[in-house]
């Protein structure tokens, strides 16, 4: 029979011996914890600053979402870091403060709650993974755009509209756009300087006889149509500016003709209000449509602002683009709601519809006019336009369109009965006009001149630029998936402008702010 008095197990004493385990065991956990804790919090933001792991949070998930859960593991982590420290400095309290005197047990805790959230402001500030930066996304994006707008083209030197590569059939008008979207994004076709001599080739070979006519929509089309002359020049333009040239000296002169007769083709078909039509010149005024004049005054400016004519004459074109200009502006409506905008065929005089798009585009297409010729004939109706697309895109006049939330692939075509050329031959094409891309250049554009912007017109462009920035994701995905190629073409267009924007590193907010 033993000596040893026996442990009491009854309740109570239980309880009292694990009271006194866990008080022995307790600082050393909580030390534990906090170095756990702080650990955690550091190593995921350490994983957060690798571009591997950022980039795949921005591909797979979009800007947007990443931007949710760059805020969700912020909170989450920060609220870790900020827990790890509390128990640390609970550990140091009972390891070495608790039986010290009153005051340096207060003055303590002060010190520990003080310093726990100054390291953890720290930790989320210095340590945590970076919001996403739209700049390195743009980039990624533009080259797998240029990448896919270069399978498109063919042995025969044109690109195909289809992005299905078992249908071959090439179109001048999908080709003068990706060669324009190219050679826009500098150094993009330094390895490419042969398939674009064919490409040019192309369409030289499928050109129309006579000099007015130009091109039609697909080969076997005997009318040329004036948007599509637009796009050539514009690629045209861009050609010649390219670096490292892309013609000997002689062949350019030869290029330089032909642009010359494509900017005669474009002017003869203008009327004499100053719009243009879709198709040869005719006398009626219900022929002309938005769409065709903003690519002929595109067209026009853009080689007057490169200069490529040199000391030729340019006064001809001069004019007919200044008329141009003011045929958009005369066409601008604005309803009692407070919504303005541009219609395809203004004649129609339909106002129930809004196309962001084509309304988009023309302002770019004013904006980098009045950049050349200086200020339009009728500045009130432009800066009244430019006020109200900014108030319409911000959800301030009928949140229904504003652009804000609006999705990528969400565009508006024209009308069936656009199509007809009363008393003519003729029956032109039903355009889709894309919001996005025209959205994302004139506003990155307007950015480049702040001070011509009220404070009011300057606050809303920048947060519709860091709206329209956040989407970027999804641009590539609608240009990805479409089924033909113009929507990556002037996907690229547009990326290239944003990113050539001298204010865009201002305007759009950077990484971690």
């Amino acid at each position: 029979m033993s000596d040893e008095t026996p442990v009491d197990m009854s309740d109570q004493s239980f309880l009292s011996f694990l009271r006194k385990k866990l008080s022995a065991l307790t600082p050393k956990l909580w030390a534990l914890f906090g170095v756990l804790a702080v650990g955690i919090g550091n190593l995921a933001g350490a994983i957060g600053h690798l571009d591997a792991a950022h980039d795949f949070a921005v591909d797979y998930l979009g800007i947007q979402s990443s931007e949710l859960l760059h805020i969700i593991l912020t909170v989450v982590f920060g609220l870790l870091l900020l827990a790890g420290y509390s128990f640390v400095a609970v550990w140091v309290y009972v390891r070495f403060v608790r039986r010290r005197s009153r005051r340096v047990n207060f003055s303590f805790k002060i010190f520990a709650v003080l310093a726990a959230v100054l390291l953890a402001i720290v930790d989320i500030n210095y340590a945590f993974p970076p919001n996403p930066d739209v700049y390195p996304v743009a980039e990624r994006i533009r080259r797998d755009l240029r990448r896919i707008l270069l399978l498109q083209l063919e042995p025969s030197g044109g690109f195909r509209f289809s992005r299905n590569s078992n249908i071959h059939d090439t179109q001048v008008w999908t080709s003068a756009q990706i060669l324009y979207a190219l050679l826009t994004y500098k150094g993009s076709t330094r390895d490419h300087q042969s398939d674009v001599r064919r490409a040019f080739e192309y369409i030289e070979r499928v050109r129309l006889p006579g000099p007015a006519q130009g091109w039609g929509y697909v080969e076997g089309v005997d009318w040329g149509v004036t948007e599509i002359a637009g796009w050539v020049v514009l690629a045209t333009s861009a050609a010649l500016q390219s670096e490292p040239p892309i013609w000997t000296s002689d062949e350019a002169s030869e290029v330089i003709r032909r642009l010359e007769r494509d900017l005669l083709l474009i002017i003869s078909r203008q009327h004499d209000d100053g719009g243009w039509p879709p198709v040869p010149r005719t006398n009626n005024p219900a022929h002309l449509r938005t769409y065709s004049t903003v690519m002929a005054v595109w067209a026009l400016t853009e080689v007057r602002r490169a200069g490529i004519l040199g000391d030729r004459d340019s006064s001809l074109y001069d004019r007919a683009a200044r008329n141009g200009v003011a045929w958009l502006l005369s066409k601008w409506h604005f309803d009692p709601s407070g919504q303005g905008g541009w219609q395809p065929n203004p004649a129609l005089n339909a106002r129930d519809e809004y196309f962001p798009g084509l309304s988009a585009q023309v302002l770019y297409v004013l904006e980098a006019a009045r950049r050349v010729y200086g200020h339009t004939a009728d500045e009130i109706s432009y800066m009244r336009s430019r006020e109200n697309f900014l108030k319409i895109a911000n959800g301030q006049i009928g949140e229904s369109f504003s652009l804000r939330n609006r999705p990528v692939s969400s565009n508006q075509r024209a009308h069936d009965s656009d199509r007809y050329l009363t008393g003519t031959q003729y029956m032109v094409e039903g355009s889709t006009f894309l919001w996005y891309p025209w959205a994302l250049a004139a506003t990155a554009g307007w950015l480049v001149a702040p001070s011509e912007l009220t404070a009011d017109e300057s606050r809303l462009a920048r947060n519709l630029l860091g709206s329209l920035t956040r989407k970027l994701n999804g641009l590539w995905i609608f240009a990805q998936r479409d089924p033909v190629a113009y929507p990556a073409a002037e996907a690229l267009i547009a990326i290239n402008l944003f990113i050539q924007s001298a204010s865009a590193q201002t305007a759009v907010p950077s990484r971690g702010q």
